[in-house]
């Protein structure tokens, strides 16, 4: 028998009524938790995304979905470092030069050296002062005579090799972290006898055992001089071979100008030795923020940046000279008066004109057929060396070291641009930091002074072997802006050579190449930071004299870089 729907429900609703029962929902039990379908929060499914957001640009809503995941990157790069030139005048800019503390004495009796032509019977017309001094108003220097150095004319800019190490992830919405490492080391150095004449100098052992005790200038060498190439005078003159180690050993190199308390100064004159070095050293840490996109395209991101960077610069600056103590010019009569400064020599123009084995002799002037170096004097075998200094103070060999330290540390802002995708993309950064800079600056040395006089340098004793030795010490605080510009290319180019997509390390690489510009604003460099005070005896030694400038160091990198 069959009963309608509405029957049945009716019945039901009767029966209801007659027990008195009231129809409710079926809660969840007492002590159970809600069904995930009744929570305040739907539970998540198992097919969204890891990633989703939605925003707006251009008054649409645009939506962003990945289930990428945080990718993590790592990298390292081999750098190629180069640092800002080195400049500065090394030693006192007010004292009196070399040339017009001596050449005023060489034009007068009895050294005749001033005149054209002159008694040596040289067919040039400039007198050998003349080549000395040049026209200073036409802006010709003349030849070099122990000349005082200009670093930034002598030293290149220092370079060297580095590296660095960067780690960090990105998220889905392209923000994330980077914690960046990197070192680099550069030197450059200058050696005054890298510009002599060929030959000059390459008996310098010889020549320190010629000045040794116990008879020092007579020493007996044996024939040096025939077995090193003399050509000129008797080889079986006993003098010959001292002759030629002393001619072509006492060199003509540089000068180094003082202020030795007189009111002009003086100028140190160097003939065995005169090196320069500049050391630069550069080390970081940062770690930055990268935020969410600020701009995106279809294949170009701008991100705003933000962290912390820490830097440390270490410069330093290094001197060695030696001087022989000795007095040399082209007279040969002992019994006439000498000038212990005089150190003479022939102009250094790199010719050999009077054919003895030797450019550009010392003590002497060079005259020939060439008609080079001319200008009076008398004869060209006319010389004497004269050691009138206590000789177990020489060879005096002067050093400086001058080491400035700079710690930075503050915040940092920046942009960072990224052009391209996963097969080829182009990036760079730019950012800004604000530091406090803590400098320390520390200088020590030996024999800073006039080293043909040696009364202005203190004698040793048992208890203090060296009494001319200096240091000093300096430290400040003050704020340094810092600037970074980077850009970089960079591919998986691994993956399509031979050999080397065999390699899965290799293969699941990118290689990078990139340029970087470092900017550092007021730093304590110290190549300008010295007053050169040069004169023991009377308690005037170098000391500390803060001059700031900038600094920059670029570097080109090749790296490898791996995301996973």
């Amino acid at each position: 028998m069959r009963m309608s729907r509405r029957l049945t429900l009716a019945i039901c609703l009767l029966a209801l009524a007659v027990t008195g029962n009231e129809v409710t929902a079926q809660g969840p039990p007492p002590q159970g938790m809600a069904p995930a379908s009744m929570a305040p929060y739907p539970a998540n499914s198992m097919y969204d995304f890891e990633y989703d957001k939605h925003y707006i640009r251009d008054g649409m809503w645009n939506r962003t979905a990945s289930n990428r995941g945080r990718r993590t990157v790592f990298n390292i790069d081999l750098l190629t470092a180069r640092t800002r030139k080195p400049t500065g005048f090394i030693g006192h800019k007010g004292a009196l030069s070399y040339k017009d503390l001596v050449l005023p004495i060489l034009e007068q009796d009895p050294y005749d050296l001033g005149d054209s032509g002159g008694g040596g019977g040289g067919s040039q017309e400039q007198s050998v002062i003349d080549q000395f001094r040049g026209v200073p108003q036409a802006g010709i220097p003349g030849f070099n005579y122990y000349d005082a150095v200009q670093i930034q004319n002598a030293i290149e800019s220092p370079t060297g090799m580095g590296l660095r190490m960067q780690w960090g992830y990105f998220d889905p919405d392209d923000s994330g972290l980077i914690v960046e490492g990197f070192g680099q080391s550069t030197d450059e150095n200058f050696d005054a006898r890298d510009t002599l004449g060929r030959g000059r100098g390459g008996q310098k052992s010889t020549l320190l055992m010629l000045l040794s005790p116990p008879d020092f200038l007579l020493n007996d060498i044996g024939n040096a001089g025939s077995e090193f190439g003399q050509t000129g005078g008797d080889s079986d003159d006993e003098t010959t071979g001292q002759d030629f180690i002393l001619q072509n050993n006492l060199l003509n190199l540089r000068g180094l100008p003082l202020d030795d308390g007189t009111s002009f100064g003086v100028t140190s004159p160097y003939d065995l030795e005169f090196r320069l070095t500049s050391k630069s050293r550069t080390y970081g840490m940062s770690i930055s923020w990268i935020l969410a996109p600020a701009f995106r395209g279809r294949k170009f991101l701008v991100r705003p940046t933000v962290g912390v960077r820490y830097l440390r610069l270490q410069e330093s600056f290094g001197f060695y000279g030696q001087d022989s103590g000795l007095s040399y010019d082209n007279l040969e009569d002992l019994d006439e008066p000498f000038n212990g400064d005089i150190k003479l020599h022939s102009p250094p123009n790199n010719f050999d004109e009077d054919q003895d084995g030797i450019i550009d002799n010392a003590a002497l002037v060079e005259e020939g057929g060439s008609g080079g170096g001319g200008g009076g004097g008398g004869n060209t075998d006319e010389f004497r060396f004269i050691h009138y200094n206590d000789p177990t103070m020489y060879p005096m060999t002067s050093t400086l070291s001058n080491v400035s330290r700079s710690d930075l540390i503050g915040p940092e802002i920046g942009l960072r641009y990224d052009l391209g995708g996963e097969k080829f993309k182009l990036w760079g950064q730019t950012k800004f930091a604000l530091t406090a800079n803590n400098e320390r600056l520390n200088l020590r040395g030996n024999n800073i002074g006039m080293v043909t006089r040696q009364p202005d340098f203190l004698v040793s004793t048992p208890g203090d072997p060296q009494p001319n030795r200096f240091s000093d010490r300096d430290r400040h605080t003050h704020v340094s802006e810092v600037i970074e510009q980077s850009f970089f290319a960079e591919a998986p180019i691994f993956a399509k050579l031979p050999y080397l997509r065999r390699s899965r390390l290799l293969s699941d690489a990118n290689f990078r190449f990139g340029y970087t510009m470092l900017f550092v604003g007021h730093v304590a460099r110290p190549y300008g930071s010295i007053n050169w005070a040069g004169n023991p005896s009377e308690g005037l030694f170098p000391t500390i004299d803060v001059n700031r400038s900038s600094f920059w160091t670029q570097n080109f990198s090749f790296s490898l870089n791996w995301t996973y």
